[in-house]
């Protein structure tokens, strides 16, 4: 049995047969360089829009879009919403990408909201104290 409390020198010849994870999330944010006014609103409906017909389940918040799905899944699409902006004539963009990921249950984008969303609600039925 190995011991993963210490890192051990591998060699990507060792990894390459692992798989990417089934099931991430990833918050990403796509951010369009040199654009001649400083709105971007525009591309972030065409890669909304896009979203829309990628398959893909997805969040868009005020700082970006939350995608769900796996590793490739997510990581494809983000990498198609860079062409897609490239092929509209944005020659250069920046993105933000944190992707998590679990092996110890699935979780949906909808139900790290609502835990925290059940914290607080039960937070305000319950009187202030001071600590």
């Amino acid at each position: 049995m190995a011991d993963h409390g210490h890192a051990e020198n591998v060699t990507f010849r060792q990894c390459a047969h692992l798989a990417t994870p089934d099931h991430v999330t990833a918050d990403f944010c796509l951010i369009p360089m040199g654009t001649p006014t400083a709105s971007v609103s525009q591309h972030i409906a065409n890669i909304q829009k896009f979203l829309a017909t990628s398959g893909i389940k997805y969040s868009m918040h005020s700082a970006g879009t939350t995608l769900e799905g796996s590793w490739d899944e997510v990581t494809k699409v983000i990498g198609q919403a860079h062409t897609l902006l490239h092929n509209q004539g944005v020659v250069r963009i920046q993105s933000d990408i944190r992707i998590g990921s679990r092996t110890d249950k699935v979780q949906s984008i909808e139900d790290k909201v609502s835990v925290v969303e059940k914290i607080l609600q039960d937070d305000t039925a319950k009187p202030a104290t001071e600590e």
